[in-house]
């Protein structure tokens, strides 16, 4: 496949919202790597839950660990985070 004129490989994709549940965390972890995911999309990930997310993950080979940036102070009382993790180098990009 080529995506903006690179070769992606095929890949194996986890997306999960894991509903803002950090004591879920050991389970929700063992299912998205249990399949070894190239790429996991992890939802609504509270901030305490980011540290362990990303070691899990990069435990599992999943070395590129990016969350999407926390939303200004007071904007949201419970901020979820967006979570994306790769076997790969990620690149940002800017959404249109």
């Amino acid at each position: 496949m080529l995506f903006n004129k690179r070769l992606v490989p095929d890949a194996t994709l986890v997306c999960w919202n894991v509903a803002g549940r950090l004591r879920r965390h050991p389970a929700q972890s063992e299912r998205a790597t249990g399949i070894s995911p190239d790429i996991v999309c992890l939802q609504e990930v509270i901030p305490r839950a980011v540290g362990p997310w990303s070691e899990s993950l990069v435990a599992a080979g999943l070395e590129d660990v990016r969350v999407a940036q926390l939303p200004p102070r007071g904007v949201r009382e419970r901020p979820l985070l967006t979570l994306v993790a790769a076997r790969w180098p990620q690149e940002t990009g800017e959404v249109p």
